[in-house]
């Protein structure tokens, strides 16, 4: 008891020895700080310079202020300057709010008033909202006759701020420790069980391994040592929580988390493992992450659909809004009905850019149901090919493969002869030459698989996983904005069916649907009602005499001028000697052809119908103005803008585009152009602007 008693007292002296020490530095501290403002008014500039210097390095505020002069800060060291911003000749009113002002203000008085240290903790209000927790020192100094307040702050708001995480941290083990909606086991720092819950918490024959009393990896595990890859081993090497995941009986996952529990000296008291099972918030979480790629994707998606959009849209539109201006200044009939024939082949090709928009949606809302009759799809698919016998290019070739002469199905009708559409539509554009298939085949087990085989271009493996993506486009310039093979699949899909392509790059692709086969009895057995014949009134989707030939023909709309004579690549030099030589290269004729009848009779103009047509021409003849549409097959407008760049700057270059995104027009001025015009495109602008460059050249 007497040895307790000598110990406690023993420490007590050391506090007191350990105070006076600090207590004395502080004072020595004080006076040193004194004697250096004292040496800092009475020396010269070196001695002034060599002072701030010292007083600058110290890592904490150091600041004076005039108390006869009304509390003004007659010094403000660096750190005072970083950390409360310039203070020089201003009140406390002048850097903190006022309530916090006028606190900080009457200790200054007391101070002054006693001539008494103070030492205690001081927050700063500021007026843009911040705070800082400090421990001050304020004490009264001679500085040139006159009293001075020298105030010393240690920024204390880190310190503060772990004080509290470390109190947070404690009521955080609490909480776990009165948890008991999961799995809980409190174990000593020597793998002690003392307390757990986990044998009420779960079934598991594991659960009941946890005895309190026992040494958990002896009831556990059967070992003599805790294993290597135990937790606690982890926690108590890193006193962090450790956590872990498992999958157990091949599918319920359970997450153990180990927390150490601390005590004031900051030494683990014990560990508080949890197990939960999460096998539910795994699953959600994988949901999650799928809908949020699938999100991304279809963002991605729906910004290159608008795109695309645009410039589908404005290409027909341009030729039907630019004729349809030229109309107005023509008088020859024969040029106007050839006008009209361009419109009205524009028109229809926008309006079945809008209906495949409208289809595709009104499918995936569920809007449409389909409607079943009885009809001979051999003769349909029949009607179909020698339809396409009359859409197909030269040396393409339309094939059939029907191995019945008749075969009536019960279908929707016009469903199924989209679909076929949309197949053959795909078909055409990617064949040059070779042969187009259209036939069937009959499964098994009551199935039919449609199918159109072409030679044409074919299909990478990577892009054979998307082609049925909506507004995925494989062969970006032709036209369409990317729906077709959408609708396809999910008309296939209404229809109960499978959807898919065989292709192989360089020899072409089998696009194929897979669909059950319901006969006229199976009809009968399953609704117990007559199945209605076909009637050729009844079909919904109109099989219009020219409604394919723009969409799927991809050979030029026109080849001759408005006089009936060919289009001059090169005209006469002769008679056109005097006239501006204009390059317009463009691929769509009908384009092509509004650009030319507005310019036609007063510039000498010459048709590139690619990128890389625009390129050679410029590296041989000489050109005055380039009209550059920007999205054309081989070589689009912007790589050969930047290729004519690189050995002619002087001639001026105007894009044409039917996009209309700001980033396609910084594309362009970064590229090379100088100027751009979007389509659907006016003659009087077309004119103005073109008058407009020559101007600037004259």
């Amino acid at each position: 008891m007497h040895d307790k008693k000598l110990e406690n007292n023993l420490t007590l002296l050391t506090v007191i020895g350990v105070l006076y020490i600090v207590i004395t530095l502080a004072l020595l501290g004080n006076v040193m700080l004194a004697l250096l403002l004292m040496r800092f008014r009475r020396r010269g500039r070196e001695n002034d310079r060599f002072l701030r210097t010292i007083l600058d390095s110290l890592p904490f505020p150091v600041h004076v202020k005039d108390v006869e002069r009304g509390f003004i800060y007659r010094y403000f060291n660096k750190k005072s300057v970083d950390d409360f911003g310039p203070g020089l000749l201003k009140t406390t009113a002048d850097l903190v709010v006022k309530e916090n002002a006028d606190q900080i203000e009457k200790v200054d008085e007391e101070v002054y008033d006693t001539g008494v240290q103070y030492n205690g903790q001081e927050e700063l209000l500021f007026f843009d909202g911040r705070h800082c927790r400090t421990l001050v020192q304020k004490s009264v100094i001679q500085f040139e006759g006159r009293r001075q307040l020298l105030i010393v702050r240690w920024d204390i708001e880190e310190f503060l701020n772990l004080q509290e995480q470390l109190k947070a941290a404690n009521h955080r083990n609490e909480v776990i420790l009165n948890n008991v909606d999961a799995g809980l086991v409190y174990i000593t720092p020597d793998f002690v069980v003392q307390w757990e819950n986990m044998s009420r918490f779960s079934d598991h024959p594991q659960a009941k391994l946890y005895i309190p009393g026992q040494i958990c990896y002896i009831t556990r595990h059967g070992a003599n040592e805790p294993c290597s890859h135990c937790l606690m081993l982890k926690a108590m090497e890193t006193k962090l929580i450790q956590h872990r995941k498992m999958v157990i009986d091949d599918n319920e996952v359970i997450e153990f988390t180990v927390t150490p529990v601390l005590d004031q000296q900051n030494e683990i008291e014990g560990y508080v493992t949890r197990v939960d099972n999460v096998t539910e918030r795994e699953r959600i979480h994988s949901e999650l992450e799928q809908a949020k790629l699938k999100a991304e994707r279809s963002d991605k998606l729906k910004s290159t659909f608008l795109a695309n959009m645009s410039h589908e849209i404005r290409t027909p539109l341009n030729a039907i809004v630019g004729f349809s201006d030229m109309m107005r200044y023509i008088d020859s009939e024969e040029e106007r009905n050839e006008y009209h024939t361009i419109v009205e082949s524009n028109a229809k090709q926008l309006i079945a850019l809008v209906e495949d928009v409208l289809d595709l949606s009104k499918i995936e809302s569920g809007v449409v149901a389909l409607e079943c009759t009885l009809f001979d799809l051999v003769e349909m698919l029949y009607n179909i090919s020698m339809r396409l016998k009359l859409l197909v290019r030269e040396g393409v070739e339309i094939v059939t493969e029907f191995p019945d002469e008749e075969l009536y199905i019960v279908a929707d009708r016009p469903r199924l002869k989209q679909l076929i559409k949309n197949f053959v539509t795909n078909a055409i554009k990617f064949t040059q030459n070779g042969s187009v298939t259209l036939g069937y085949e009959l499964f098994e087990e009551k199935r039919i698989r449609l199918y159109v085989r072409d030679t044409g271009i074919g299909i990478s493996e990577d892009n054979c996983s998307i082609v049925f993506d909506r507004f995925e486009k494989i062969g970006t310039y032709m036209q369409g904005a990317g729906l077709g093979l959408s609708i396809a699949k999910s008309l296939v899909k209404l229809m109960n069916g499978e959807i898919g392509v065989d292709s192989k790059l360089g020899l072409g692709s089998t696009f194929w649907a897979i669909l059950p086969f319901v006969s006229q009895d199976d009809y009968l057995k399953a609704t117990g009602e007559a199945v209605p014949m076909w009637n050729e009134d009844s079909e919904n989707i109109a099989w219009e005499e020219n409604s394919w030939d723009e969409r799927l023909m991809d050979e030029p709309l026109m080849e001759k001028s408005l006089n009936g004579e060919s289009l001059p690549k090169e005209p006469s030099p002769e008679k056109n000697l005097q006239l501006k030589r204009i390059l317009v290269a463009e691929d769509n004729d009908s384009n092509s052809l509004v650009v030319f009848s507005c310019l036609k009779n007063q510039y000498d103009l010459i048709r590139a119908r690619n990128g890389r047509e625009a390129l050679a021409i410029m590296k041989v003849q000489s050109v005055d103005l380039i009209l550059m549409d920007l999205k054309m097959p081989e070589m689009n407008g912007i790589e050969a803008t930047r290729r004519i760049r690189e050995f002619n700057i002087e001639v001026p270059i105007i894009a044409l585009t039917a996009y209309a995104f700001e980033n396609d027009r910084i594309h362009a001025i970064e590229a090379g152009c100088n100027g751009i015009l979007t389509k659907p495109i006016h003659r009087s602008i077309l004119l103005e602007t073109v008058h407009r460059y020559f101007e600037k050249e004259n």
